[in-house]
C-alpha cells in the first residue's frame, strides 16, 4: 500500500497485492468532491460483496482478454503516433516518473519516513 500526497494536496492510495482469496482483481476507483469514477472488473453480474462465498459470476475471459481492446488502444496510438511523428504517450519520462515513484516507496518502506519526490528538472 501507498499513499501519496501529491503537489496539489490531494492524495493519492495505491493497493496492490499478488493474493486475492476471490480472484483476479483490477481496479481503479477515483474520487473528490465533485463526484468518483470506477473502473471495475468486468463480470455477469454486479454484486458488492467480495468473498470466498460471494457468487458475482464468472468474470469475462483471462486477464489478458479483459484488456485486449486496451492494448489495441495502446498499440494503434504509438504506430499512429510513430507515423504523424507525434511523441508517444506514455513517454520516455512517464516511465521515468514511474521508476522515481516506485524507488521512493521502497525507501518510505525501508525507512519508516515519508520520501519526498525530485524529478531533477
Amino acid at each position: 500500500m501507498v499513499v501519496m500526497r501529491m503537489a496539489s494536496g490531494a492524495l493519492c492510495h495505491i493497493n496492490c497485492s499478488r493474493r486475492s482469496v476471490y480472484g483476479r482483481d483490477q481496479r481503479v476507483e477515483a474520487f473528490c468532491s465533485g463526484g468518483m469514477v470506477i473502473e471495475n472488473n468486468l463480470t455477469a453480474a454486479t454484486i458488492d460483496e467480495t468473498n470466498r462465498t460471494a457468487d458475482q459470476g464468472p468474470l469475462t475471459g483471462l486477464p489478458d482478454e479483459r484488456k485486449q481492446e486496451s492494448y489495441l488502444a495502446e498499440v494503434r496510438a504509438f504506430v499512429d503516433a510513430m507515423e504523424t511523428g507525434e511523441k508517444p504517450s506514455p513517454s520516455f519520462e512517464d516511465g521515468r516518473r514511474a521508476l522515481i515513484l516506485a524507488d521512493a516507496a521502497v525507501r518510505s518502506l525501508d525507512t519508516g519516513r515519508a520520501v519526498k519526490i525530485d524529478y531533477g528538472e
